[in-house]
């Protein structure tokens, strides 16, 4: 019976890419997974590995946007119309490896470096590797969001959980080795078995089914997380900011990191489709309704309030001593910059319409390209 659903859902593919392919996020999430591993080709090995990690995360949850969740339609087609969003970013990523492979080769060969040439700075190779990294971490950050849907969490939180998932595998990358030097194969190969056993136990755990992001249900009381947002960004300020103050830029990282995951799905719901979009149009005395832009600053405040303090308390102390440390203010300044991208990406929608599908997939593309940027101009030097 199951091989037969297998077989009728695998017939029905060509029609539901041709369904997915009039969903704008999924072409989002492939122009991303497109440029990511080119952008990250400029860079270092180093930095490409978490980089890549951490942008397939980010574009998966844009291309899948909302799970089927329908209790009238069977897991077999649950998981065709999940593999045919995923298709499109898995797509994108093998797209760009098999091209930066390719145009290195060709650009090499044809001698265009040196002077006013093709100056050699795209690695082929680290472009190549990035775009397997980032397919392999789209699959996962997908299966993540799926299994958590099937056990009953709702989907934001799905999709917040797999992105903190993956954003912390991307942090480990990043912290691991001695002095960032992170990125031999052999190393690179452990750290996915480790933290695919990782990924394997907590989803077994009863702590998955805990999950709840701070602010989002306070009448349920603290859950597992709230605990953990609180204790990584207390760790953070600690770790970054007293004990390496060099690596002041881990604690960006850690609370930047957490409010992509809590405050991105949060902020931009579905708020029950059509229906909730004209119920917040025709609700002028109920401004805080979920997906409107009183309810999304709401939720930004909180989040940057929640992961800003630590920072900001350590920046202030740093002024009190002999020599001021710039490092947490910028951090602070990081994370407001992103609350202020999702306020404007929540007002844009509602002056000019279109699905929080869209917008959310938008916002996680381009935070997506912005991570392989900075992480290109971090491994060249060209960022300090």
């Amino acid at each position: 019976m199951a091989e037969r659903r297998a077989t009728g859902v695998a017939a029905v593919m060509p029609i539901l890419l041709r369904i997915e392919a009039r969903r704008p996020a999924v072409w989002l999430s492939f122009t991303a997974a497109v440029a990511v591993p080119v952008v990250l080709g400029f860079g270092s090995l180093e930095m490409a590995v978490p980089a890549a990690i951490a942008a397939g995360g980010l574009v998966a949850v844009a291309a899948v946007g909302q799970p089927p969740v329908d209790r009238g339609v069977g897991p077999a087609v649950r998981a065709g119309i999940l593999s045919a969003r995923l298709f499109w970013p898995f797509a994108g990523a093998v797209v760009s490896g098999v091209v930066s492979g390719l145009a290195g080769g060709l650009l090499s060969r044809g001698g265009l470096g040196g002077p006013g040439g093709w100056d050699g700075d795209f690695a082929p190779g680290v472009a190549a590797l990035a775009a397997l990294g980032l397919a392999a971490a789209a699959v996962a950050a997908a299966a993540i969001v799926a299994e958590l849907v099937r056990r009953g969490r709702p989907p934001l939180a799905a999709a917040s959980l797999a992105l903190a998932i993956l954003g912390g595998a991307a942090f480990v990358a990043l912290t691991s080795g001695s002095g960032l030097s992170w990125g031999a194969v052999p190393e690179a190969v452990a750290a996915l078995v480790v933290g695919g056993l990782l990924v394997g136990s907590l989803l077994l755990s009863p702590q998955a089914a805990d999950w709840q992001p701070p602010s989002r249900a306070a009448s349920r009381g603290p859950e597992a997380g709230s605990f953990a947002v609180m204790a990584t960004t207390l760790a953070a300020m600690v770790a970054f900011f007293f004990l390496v103050p060099q690596w002041w830029w881990g604690y960006a990282v850690v609370a930047c990191g957490w409010f992509v995951c809590l405050a991105v799905p949060a902020a931009i719901p579905e708020a029950g489709g059509p229906v909730g979009s004209r119920l917040r149009r025709s609700a002028c005395g109920r401004p805080r309704l979920p997906g409107s832009l009183g309810r999304a600053a709401g939720v930004v405040a909180a989040d940057v309030a929640i992961l800003g303090w630590p920072g900001l308390v350590a920046g202030l102390l740093s002024l009190a001593g002999p020599g001021a440390v710039q490092g947490p203010l910028v951090a602070v300044a990081a994370v407001a910059m992103l609350g202020g991208l999702v306020v404007v990406a929540v007002a844009a929608r509602s002056l000019v319409g279109g699905s929080a599908d869209t917008v959310r997939a938008a916002v996680l593309a381009l935070l997506a390209v912005t991570t392989s940027a900075v992480a290109a101009g971090v491994g060249r030097g060209w960022i300090a």
